[in-house]
């Protein structure tokens, strides 16, 4: 699509329990306070986790 890039102009975000983020005949509650530039970081790292989980499969299908 041409993007490269993404600005992140809010950080935070309502988040609703998995429990409740199914039931839409149920108005939601107990709303929790999400991050973006912290999922962000944890995408980063889970990037890294995958490399090491590769390197494992590549040994033990080896």
């Amino acid at each position: 699509m041409g993007h490269t890039e993404v600005e992140l102009d809010s950080d935070h975000y309502w988040s609703i329990p998995n429990d409740k983020l199914y039931s839409v005949y149920e108005d939601p509650s107990d709303f929790t306070v999400g991050q973006l530039s912290e999922d962000l970081e944890n995408v980063r790292a889970f990037v890294w986790v995958s490399t090491l989980l590769r390197f494992i499969g590549s040994k033990i299908a080896a």
